[in-house]
């Protein structure tokens, strides 16, 4: 028999509580909201209550389930976590992050993934999920609630990431062409590029279809694209070492102005009178922060094509930028690899949780991040 528990958001009682503890304990299920979205949770060791969960879902043997956990100590005992992973952790956490790591001997089998021996873990900052981790003084074994058919879920969940997302992307490249004609090269003007229209600059398979197959794929979690480069000719520049740096400058920081942008949404949606449209507005934003600090980060990395690569060739002596450059055929060989290899987030989440820190500090929006 399912039972309903009306908690406080803010001060869970005790008593509710202590009995959806002893629910899960006794072979229960339990539906219970996070940072992010409502989630399926049960006791860790409960091999019956986690089928469950799957015929709910409607997933497979190979579905990963995560690790909800009370703090960093209590993650670290399913989890092999190293100096630079630690630090990265640190920062992030908690909050809505769920982190693949790899997994100690003392992860059950069933839990981990079959290949990679890897683990989804979390540390939530909400106040529901904190107060039932204090109570279980274990784990959560969780999953994202999203059920077979949940079309409306599905929807809203590409809602709230396509617009910031697309507009991440997209304007990034615009912004490369108007820095390339300020500084002489007219080939994205030419091509009729430097517009901020979106639509210019979609790519139908890297702008659309694969974040949404990989949003749904992974309940929210993650999602990864690419817009339609737009053609710069650093021949046409006026002083094309010079001038480079400040074309390649231009994405990033067009991802860092959407950031600011987004952020003073959060603001203004706080101010303005309460309605159906400012819970959406608020996480809309919220993902338009993460998606540009993200995407800035990510392309300031040293290594050509990427914009970090082409500003590191400007600022090079003339000789060792030749060399550096001749790296660019294969730079997105090494970005796959270090991304696959887990080394790709460990050296981008500090530098993210710095920009987002700074950020919820300025507009006093940490509450949104889990950030106190």
């Amino acid at each position: 028999m399912a039972q309903y528990f009306s908690i406080h958001v803010n001060n869970p009682q005790p008593r509710l509580i202590r009995r959806a503890v002893e629910i899960v304990r006794d072979g229960g299920l339990m539906v219970y909201p996070t940072d992010s979205c409502y989630a399926l949770g049960c006791h860790i060791g409960d091999k019956t209550a986690m089928e469950r969960i799957r015929r709910i879902r409607g997933v497979d043997e190979h579905h990963h389930f995560t690790l909800v956990c009370r703090d960093l100590s209590e993650l670290g005992q399913y989890a092999v976590v190293d100096n630079a992973q630690y630090r990265s952790l640190k920062a992030a956490t908690p909050g809505s992050y769920t982190f693949i790591l790899k997994a100690t001997r003392e992860v059950p089998k069933r839990l981990l993934n079959p290949r990679r021996k890897t683990i989804g873990l979390r540390v939530p900052d909400h106040a529901v999920v904190r107060a039932l981790l204090e109570e279980m003084r274990e784990p959560i074994l969780s999953s994202t609630l999203i059920l077979p058919g949940d079309e409306e879920s599905i929807v809203r969940l590409i809602a709230l990431y396509a617009i910031p997302g697309i507009f991440a992307i997209t304007l990034h490249e615009a912004a490369h062409g108007y820095a390339a004609r300020h500084f002489g090269d007219l080939t994205a003007y030419e091509a009729g590029r430097i517009t901020l229209n979106p639509i210019r600059h979609i790519d139908p398979i890297g702008t659309i279809l694969i974040p949404a197959l990989i949003l749904i794929a992974s309940g929210g979690k993650y999602a990864f694209g690419w817009a339609r480069p737009v053609p710069v000719n650093f021949g046409r520049l006026r002083n094309p070492k010079r001038d480079m740096l400040w074309v390649a400058a231009a994405g990033p920081g067009a991802n860092l102005l959407m950031a600011v942008m987004w952020a003073l949404a959060i603001k203004l949606a706080q101010v303005m009178p309460q309605n159906y449209f400012t819970e959406p507005l608020i996480l809309m934003a919220r993902d338009g922060i993460i998606i540009n600090v993200v995407l800035m980060v990510l392309n300031l990395l040293p290594l050509p094509p990427l914009d970090g690569g082409r500003i590191a060739v400007s600022l090079l002596p003339r000789a060792a930028a030749y060399r550096f450059a001749m790296v660019e055929p294969y730079g997105m060989i090494i970005l796959l690899v270090l991304m696959f290899l887990g080394v790709l987030g460990t050296v981008m989440m500090p530098f993210v949780g710095a920009f987002i820190g700074g950020l919820a500090a300025i507009f006093d929006i940490g509450w949104i991040f889990g950030i106190r």
